[in-house]
């Protein structure tokens, strides 16, 4: 029997992705990938926010440090895989 291919709402995508980043990627089933890495960016940036300034030793405008760290190797492995599929 074969799949039937069901649509995806995109306002559901859009407000997944908005309350928690890349919920809206992993419901599409798209950017697998990158719907997996922000989920780890949220977690890691909800838990900097709950414990306070763990990693950001004398940060004064609280940059996250890790989080967006890891923030910037998720989209840049996003885009490298990008172009090499294409």
């Amino acid at each position: 029997m074969a799949k039937r291919k069901v649509k995806k709402n995109p306002w559901v995508v859009a407000v997944l992705n908005f309350l928690f980043y890349g919920a809206g990627y992993l419901y599409a089933g798209k950017k697998k990938a990158l719907g997996w890495g922000l989920i780890a960016v949220f977690i890691v940036m909800s838990i900097e926010f709950f414990l306070g300034n763990i990693s950001h030793i004398n940060d004064p405008i609280n940059t996250h440090s890790i989080s967006m760290t890891l923030l910037a190797f998720v989209l840049a492995y996003d885009g490298y895989k990008m172009v090499k599929e294409k």
